[in-house]
């Protein structure tokens, strides 16, 4: 990530500052998620036709598109209010570690593949997005 990403960013005035390279991250990711968003917008007109031409076999693909597209978002969300709840020592409970990591590999693009060994076949979650 780099500067310009988030140089836009309004920072508030009652932002704690151990708190600011947080919230820059996440204007930065939320950024690259409108530009994702906004291609799939453009990309609309091409979805319908492909639905008219293929029939099912268009359906099932610009589904699973839509389901990667939330999940991406869901874990520039979820990554980011748990940052802020580490930073902050919330007294509730944290989000389960690993999820909180796989939160961590969707949205920096890690996908290490499938474990190899039994211990680590426990923390195989989300189409093999390993939590270590």
């Amino acid at each position: 990530m780099s500067v310009c990403e988030f140089a836009d960013r309004k920072k508030s005035e009652e932002e704690p500052e151990n708190e600011s390279g947080i919230l820059d991250s996440q204007h930065a990711y939320l950024e690259r998620y409108r530009e994702v968003s906004g291609a799939r917008s453009a990309w609309y007109p091409a979805v319908v036709e492909a639905e008219a031409v293929f029939k099912d076999t268009a359906r099932k693909k610009i589904e699973a598109l839509d389901e990667l597209v939330r999940k991406l978002i869901w874990a520039i969300e979820t990554y980011h209010r748990e940052q802020r709840r580490r930073v902050k020592g919330a007294q509730h409970q944290h989000l389960n570690e690993c999820i909180y990591q796989q939160c961590e590999n969707i949205i920096f693009g890690v996908h290490p593949g499938m474990a190899e060994a039994i211990e680590d076949k426990r923390i195989l979650m989300m189409e093999g997005f390993r939590s270590n």
